[in-house]
């Protein structure tokens, strides 16, 4: 491949930053040696962790007691504390203003000195500054709230002013709504109705909701009104309430628990997405210094080659826990790796034709196979002792693709004889099917939608549940490939005009970006998400190339080269960021890693032992998935 970059890269164990000493009037840089920690008493009951952003943040209240009355709208005047109190520097004015206002900054720093167990220092910083965290009329609001008096809980947002941005129609109606709905709850039928009528329906701004709501006057029992509705009931739904005015209509009126950690996770977050080669989990980055990678924290060193394959390799997925990967292909065979000790575990043979395809189930206890031309059946293997479970004949062609259902109750197959059924684990037969589907490749999201490519030009996008489409959407090229986040939201799509697209699958759809670059003109190839915050794309290429882009923004990180001949699939480990395994028509396999994970070259003789008695396969048509699009 490229070229490394030298250095390792740079991610949570940044270099030893300075922390912010602080006086009453003052905050400046000064080695983390020579902080002064807080009480020691209240350090032994945190974590280090926990201990060192407590200690920042008592820094950070002397400064902030420390901040000047000039400021437009400013509260009370902070009293000045004693420097021997927090620090050494001596007092001065600051000359610059904050680009916020100073109340925010005191009730943010309040709240979390509570949370990591500085009552005596918030109680102090509340004293000095003359700033509650809530004031009386917000701790009426949230009693009320908490006793069900929604009445008095209305009449308190008709009081707020103006300038603390209440959205009061959309609070008023979220207020009315759960006094109508606990009404019901209690069997209140008349007050409900009256409720319905005169506080509800004049501020609904949604007449399909309000439809649902008036549908819930004739629920047989609160359980229905809770299945309409998804009501959590009398007492979880007020808290859930609280939270919904917190965030939307009474923002930032109401300050949502733990605040200052959401800010700082998003500012994490935009650090994250502001950094080309990101591939660092967001627990081990530091909030003492900026985030930032360099280009070699991107797996792309050359780690290992599997070789136990004769032919062409076509598929590869790991498993979810990481621990093995799965290989099939030409060679009638799926081999399980074991990735500590780059062994065969067990050779599934059972197959008497090419293997287009493999899919772990969820618990990774059993994969499912797709036989090709030659075999056309699905095979359910048991990964723990590497015998077959099952055999399922359905289609008559080869079977292009399968897919686990999330609760592994069912799995949809599809082939190229335009027909996708979906099969009951249990009965072992086929419930549904959907046709005329030409289908080259599926995807199963963890919320239960079901993504299909199709050879004509097309991306469906099924409700697995109701067994509908949601929406088709046409495409400028035949559909090879699909694959899904790992949240369900978004679907890499291959084409063979040698563009991938990214599409948001919710709602009715929408094309997010394309990734170019690679070369895709004849060939099924097939790619993946991955690394920290599946925040690459991976994919293969027919000019034997493993291509890396970055997802947010498209831009190509690296060209890989290692193959002879096409890269047909690649993965990306699920439980380890820094691994991708990638298979050719070389009969390869390949590991990739980075700096400092090589291990040594791997090369086997390709001699192993069947974990299944059937005869070896026959290739007499020479078919493979180059030929998939033939009628």
């Amino acid at each position: 491949g490229p070229a490394a970059l030298h250095g390792p890269p740079r991610n949570a164990q940044c270099p030893q930053a300075p922390l912010l000493q602080c006086s009453a009037s003052t905050i400046s840089a000064r080695p983390a040696s020579a902080c002064t920690p807080p009480s020691t008493r209240v350090g032994d009951r945190l974590s280090p962790q926990s201990f060192t952003t407590a200690k920042r943040l008592a820094l950070l209240v002397e400064a902030a007691s420390s901040l000047p009355n000039s400021f437009e709208g400013a509260g009370p005047p902070l009293k000045k504390s004693r420097p021997s109190e927090m620090g050494d520097a001596a007092p001065h004015t600051p000359d610059q203003r904050l680009e916020y206002g100073r109340d925010d900054l005191v009730r943010l720093l309040n709240q979390s000195l509570r949370v990591l167990g500085f009552q005596d220092i918030a109680d102090r910083l509340q004293q000095e500054s003359g700033i509650s965290l809530e004031t009386t009329i917000v701790t009426r609001f949230r009693d009320s709230l908490s006793n069900g008096a929604y009445d008095e809980a209305c009449k308190i947002i008709d009081t707020l002013d103006p300038s603390l941005q209440v959205d009061q129609q959309t609070a008023k109606y979220l207020l009315y709504r759960e006094k109508y709905l606990e009404l019901l709850a209690k069997g209140d039928t008349r007050a409900a109705l009256l409720c319905l009528r005169n506080d509800v329906t004049p501020r609904s701004p949604d007449s399909a909701q309000l439809h649902l709501l008036s549908q819930a006057l004739l629920a047989p029992t609160v359980e229905a009104i809770k299945a309409l509705l998804h009501w959590q009931g009398l007492g979880p739904n007020r808290t859930a309430l609280s939270r919904s005015l917190e965030k939307g209509a009474c923002a930032p009126w109401l300050l949502g628990p733990h605040r200052l950690d959401e800010l700082l996770q998003q500012a994490l977050r935009a650090q994250c997405d502001r950094c080309m080669y990101h591939n660092v989990d967001m627990r081990h980055m530091s909030l003492l210094c900026d985030h930032s990678c360099q280009r070699t924290a991107v797996p792309h060193i050359p780690t290992a080659v599997l070789t136990r394959h004769t032919d062409e390799v076509w598929h590869l997925q790991f498993a979810h826990s990481g621990g093995l990967l799965a290989t099939c292909g030409k060679d009638a065979r799926c081999i399980l790796w074991d990735l500590a000790t780059l062994a065969a575990v067990h050779v599934l043979a059972g197959h008497t034709g090419e293997v287009e395809y493999c899919d772990w189930s969820p618990d990774d206890r059993r994969i499912l196979t797709a036989g090709g031309r030659l075999d056309r059946q699905v095979i359910i293997w048991d990964t723990t002792t590497g015998s077959s479970l099952h055999r399922m004949v359905g289609h008559d062609n080869a079977v292009t693709a399968v897919a686990w259902a999330p609760d592994m109750r069912s799995f949809v197959s599809a082939s190229v004889d335009q027909k996708m059924l979906l099969w009951d684990t249990a009965k072992m037969a086929v419930v549904h099917t959907w046709t005329p589907l030409r289908a080259s490749s599926i995807a199963i999201t963890t919320t239960g939608l079901l993504v299909v490519a199709c050879h004509e030009h097309k991306l469906h996008v099924f409700d697995l549940a109701r067994r509908a489409l949601n929406f088709c959407k046409l495409e400028a090229a035949s559909v090879t490939s699909v694959c899904v986040s790992r949240d369900g939201r978004e679907a890499l799509v291959g084409l063979l005009n040698g563009e991938l697209h990214l599409w948001s699958i919710e709602g009715d759809g929408a094309l997010l970006r394309k990734f170019t670059g690679h070369a895709n003109a004849s060939l099924i190839l097939r790619g993946c998400f991955g690394g920290a915050g599946e925040g690459f794309v991976a994919y293969g290429s027919e000019d034997s190339k493993v291509y890396l882009w970055r997802r947010q923004t498209a831009q190509l990180l690296y060209a890989l080269e290692g193959h002879e001949g096409a890269v047909n699939a690649v993965a990306w480990n699920p439980a380890d960021i820094g691994m991708i395994a990638s298979a050719g028509d070389d009969h390869k396999i390949r590991l990739w890693g980075l700096p400092g994970s090589v291990r040594t070259i791997t090369e086997s003789d390709g001699s192993y032992t069947d974990d299944d008695d059937d005869d070896d396969a026959s290739d007499e048509d020479g078919s493979s998935r180059k030929r998939g699009y033939s009628p």
